[in-house]
């Protein structure tokens, strides 16, 4: 938001600008990854249903990280994409996708999820050295935002591993057995079937499908 309002001035709607346009720069790279898969029709397709989810569009006019870290994914899953295609793994992209994937997970720590595939990526490269260069680039600038964080909770809290939530929710996060219980599973199953994702998991069934289809 720092740079809204310096270049804007300090009016509080200013906030929602940047929001509103990383909104618009998440369907431009769905587009492009939609073309990856099925032409400029993909593309089109790809950027229309993303415009089109009413979450996405609801989040787009908030001042939240919610549509800043999807867009922020949808560029890891762009750049994945794009390394599937490349000769072999190298030291200076990996170290540009850590940095993304550390932006993205300091928008959203779930974002850290990032870092997987390129990850799995690597199971093709032989020579253990070079792995280890690869992995180390990657999982650097993550590494330092984690360190930074940590810092700050001790700075602030005065406990490494004490944070936000803590202060401002004590009840339930100050207590273990109430922030993580088994209790938890089923409620959070019965949400994930009314959600969509069963729906997304059906349409990237197809789409890996598709594409394994295409390359036999």
């Amino acid at each position: 938001l720092a740079p809204s309002y310096l270049l804007l001035g300090h009016e509080v709607g200013n906030a929602i600008f940047p929001v509103a346009l990383l909104g618009v720069v998440g369907a431009i790279i769905a587009y492009f990854i939609g073309r990856r898969i099925g032409s400029e029709w993909g593309g089109a397709a790809a950027a229309i249903a993303l415009l089109a989810w009413p979450s996405y569009q609801f989040w787009a006019r908030t001042v939240m990280t919610e549509v800043p870290s999807v867009t922020a994914m949808l560029g890891l899953a762009l750049l994945y994409i794009k390394e599937r295609s490349q000769p072999e793994p190298s030291v200076g992209r990996y170290f540009g996708v850590g940095l993304l994937v550390a932006l993205a997970a300091s928008l959203r720590p779930v974002c850290i999820a990032g870092v997987l595939p390129f990850l799995l990526h690597l199971r093709h490269v032989t020579s253990f050295s070079r792995r280890t260069r690869l992995v180390g680039a990657l999982t650097a600038p993550c590494a330092l935002l984690v360190a930074a964080t940590l810092i700050y909770n001790y700075i602030t809290f005065g406990n490494a591993f004490r944070n936000g939530y803590q202060f401002w929710c004590p009840v339930p996060y100050d207590y273990f057995s109430l922030t993580f219980s088994t209790s938890y599973i089923w409620a959070n199953l019965r949400a994930l079937t009314w959600s969509r994702l069963p729906v997304i998991a059906v349409i990237a069934m197809l789409v890996f499908g598709i594409d394994y289809l295409s390359r036999a």
